[in-house]
C-alpha cells in the first residue's frame, strides 16, 4: 500500500480530534462517542483504499500479462516464419503457405544478386503498371530501395493481372531477374520475362512491368525457373497492353 493511502485518512483524523480535545477533557460522551467514530471510518478508508490499490495492481499485472503476450505473438511472426507456416498448415490456407514459401526463396535469390544489379540499377527506368490487388508502394519501395527510378502508371489492361517483365537491350540479365524476383517477393506471379521486341534506343534502358492478355492463364514462373534464366527472349510482340 503506497504512502498517499493512509496518510491523508490519517491527517484528517488528527484535523478532527484537536477540535475533540477539550471536550475530552471535561469528559463529554458526546465527545468520546464522535472520537470513536472518527477512528472507525478512518480505519475503514485506509481497508477500502488497500483494496482499490491491490485491485489496481492487479488489473494492470492483466494487462501487462497481455500486452506481453501480444509483444510475444508479433516478434513469432517478425522472426520465425516457420512458426507462421506451422499455423497456416494447421489451418488448411495451403494459397498462403504457397505464397509465403514463394516470397521467402525469392528473397533469398534476390539478396544473391543485390551486389551485381547495384552498378547498373541508377542507369534503369522502371515503368510499373500495377493492379489495384497489389501492393504496389512495397513493390516501388523495394525496387528503389535497390537504387532504380520507379514510375507507376494506370494500366489499360485492369482485368489482366500483372504478369510480365519486359527489359530493354541494354539492361544486364540479372537485373530483369532481380525485379522479377521482386515481385514473387511481394505475392505477383510472373509469367514471363522478356526482351522488349524493339528494346533498342529510347527503350534500351527501360523495364516494364504489366500484363500480357496471351499468357493469362499460363503457369505462373517458380523462383528457380527465374533464376536460372540464362538468355533473355525477345518479345514477338510491337505494342503492349500492359
Amino acid at each position: 500500500m503506497e504512502l498517499k493511502d493512509w496518510l491523508l485518512p490519517l491527517l484528517a483524523l488528527a484535523l478532527a480530534v484537536i477540535p475533540l480535545a477539550s471536550d475530552l477533557r471535561q469528559k463529554r460522551p458526546i465527545a468520546f462517542l464522535l472520537l470513536m467514530l472518527l477512528m472507525a471510518s478512518t480505519g475503514a478508508a485506509v481497508w477500502y483504499n488497500n483494496r482499490d490499490s491491490q485491485s489496481a495492481k492487479t488489473r494492470q499485472a492483466d494487462d501487462q500479462k497481455q500486452i506481453n503476450g501480444l509483444i510475444q505473438i508479433s516478434q513469432r511472426a517478425a522472426t520465425n516464419t516457420d512458426w507462421i507456416k506451422d499455423r497456416l498448415t494447421q489451418s488448411g490456407n495451403l494459397t498462403a503457405l504457397r505464397l509465403i514459401d514463394t516470397a521467402i526463396h525469392a528473397d533469398s535469390e534476390r539478396t544473391k544478386l543485390a551486389s551485381a544489379i547495384a552498378p547498373n540499377a541508377a542507369d534503369v527506368h522502371v515503368i510499373y503498371y500495377p493492379k489495384h490487388v497489389e501492393d504496389s508502394a512495397k513493390v516501388q519501395a523495394a525496387l528503389e530501395s535497390a537504387g532504380f527510378h520507379v514510375e507507376l502508371q494506370k494500366p489499360r489492361l485492369t482485368d489482366v493481372k500483372t504478369g510480365v517483365v519486359w527489359a530493354g537491350d541494354e539492361v544486364p540479365l540479372d537485373v530483369a531477374k532481380f525485379i522479377a524476383l521482386t515481385m514473387l517477393r511481394a505475392g505477383v506471379e510472373i509469367k514471363a520475362v522478356h526482351r522488349f521486341a524493339n528494346g533498342s534506343g529510347p527503350k534500351a534502358h527501360l523495364v516494364e512491368i504489366g500484363a500480357d492478355a496471351a499468357l493469362a492463364s499460363a503457369p505462373p514462373l517458380t523462383v528457380d525457373a527465374i533464376t536460372s534464366i540464362t538468355r533473355l527472349e525477345r518479345s514477338s510482340k510491337i505494342q503492349y497492353g500492359y
